[in-house]
């Protein structure tokens, strides 16, 4: 029997929870009786632990994890150290791989400790002489200074394999010299098969009001993000989406505000603050899990969304996007779905005109664009990175 340690995913995020599950999955179906050990750097109060089925949820820190890769000189120097990194040497010792599931960890976007994350997830689990894989994710630029861009490389080469999600990734790390790297499309989107042997069991989602969500009427779904507001100029982001809901209502749509990251509860129940008096306009306010949203987004006509993963979900299920995006990674989703058309980007300025032309032609041209994403979902599903991961793990 196999044990496996997922790291770089959490339950904070839909996205980062969806990639999770997703791994547990495809696991799970090759190797049913297979350990698995979900290794968070935070612990996370939304979920119940108790209610997975086998499937064991620790907390490392970057603390924790740096602890590990230091040169330990006895036994006993390693048990005076806190329990958390105790639990993890013996989860190390034991499992057989890594298989690490973060989006998007390493970028001179983010801070060097978000980069340290990933990195130091890689040489701890090949101290212990671990194969790591890293699981379809985006990388780059790598603007760094030069130290710490000899310390992401060097890593990298340590991985057993690595799949970028988009070609500017893939042609990053191939000019860095990595012959360890392969193109994939995004994890998520090439699930085709149920979320089984996740829970014990799963509750129904129940949400007072929701006769759209529940199969009548004309529905969109809007999933906004701080990442996009950050990018846009003061009172932009409001601006935009207020327009957005005025003139989907105006229209007749039942309007469904909704969030896929914890961390965007407050600008959701913000825009729905400005339609306190619209029936029509409801916040969906619970943490829903990603496998019961999976279970939800057919249920829209459409959606407007900034969160990566919301909008695999809904392509999954041939449901068409406007897209707010705020990095390569949407371009390119949505260009392998022939959905480029539907994009806008805030990294430049937001032309609300082009973006009102966009939502209209979504609305005119719905069931054309969801047989088109059917169509390139069917494609992609065909050449499956969970093919190539096998391989490598069988791989002595």
């Amino acid at each position: 029997m196999s044990k496996y340690l997922i790291t770089g995913g959490g339950f904070g995020n839909k996205g980062a929870e969806s990639m999770v599950y997703t791994a547990i999955s495809k696991i799970r179906a090759v190797e049913p009786e297979a350990e698995i050990t979900v290794v968070c750097f935070v612990d996370f109060t939304n979920i119940d632990k108790a209610n997975f089925d086998r499937i064991k949820i620790v907390t490392a820190s970057l603390k924790t994890r740096k602890r590990l890769n230091s040169r330990l000189k006895t036994c006993f120097d390693l048990l005076k150290r806190r329990k958390q990194t105790v639990q993890l040497y013996q989860e190390l010792k034991s499992c057989d791989c890594v298989i690490d599931v973060s989006g998007f960890a390493l970028s001179s976007y983010w801070s060097k400790t978000t980069n340290l994350k990933l990195l130091t997830t890689i040489n701890m689990a090949k101290r212990f002489g671990k194969k790591v894989i890293l699981m379809p994710q985006s990388f780059g630029p790598f603007d760094y200074k030069e130290k710490m861009n000899r310390l992401v490389i060097s890593t990298l080469k340590k991985c057993d394999l690595i799949f970028a999600r988009e070609k500017e990734g893939f042609e990053l790390l191939a000019q860095q010299g990595l012959t360890n790297v392969a193109l994939s499309a995004d994890m998520v989107l090439q699930m085709n098969t149920p979320y089984d042997h996740i829970w014990k069991s799963l509750k129904p989602f129940t949400v007072a009001q929701n006769k759209a969500v529940m199969g009548g009427g004309r529905s969109v779904l809007i999933i906004p993000s701080e990442r996009v507001k950050e990018r846009l100029r003061e009172g932009e982001f409001d601006k935009l989406y207020t327009a957005a809901i005025e003139t989907l209502s105006a229209d007749g749509y039942n309007v469904y505000i909704a969030y896929y990251d914890l961390g965007d509860r407050d600008i959701c129940a913000k825009l729905k603050q400005r339609f306190a008096a619209y029936d029509k306009v409801c916040f969906i306010d619970q943490d829903i899990s990603c496998i019961e949203w999976d279970s939800l987004f057919d249920k829209f006509d459409f959606l407007i969304s900034s969160r990566f993963h919301s909008i695999v979900h809904a392509y999954k299920h041939y449901v068409p996007c406007l897209v707010v995006g705020w990095a390569e990674k949407y371009l390119e989703l949505t260009r392998s779905l022939q959905q480029m058309q539907f994009v806008v980007d805030c990294r430049t300025q937001i032309d609300q005109n082009d973006f009102f032309a966009k939502l209209q032609k979504l609305i005119s041209s719905r069931d054309e664009q969801s047989l088109i994403i059917k169509q390139s979902v069917n494609k992609i599903q065909k050449n499956s990175c969970f093919d190539k991961m096998w391989k490598c793990l069988r791989d002595e």
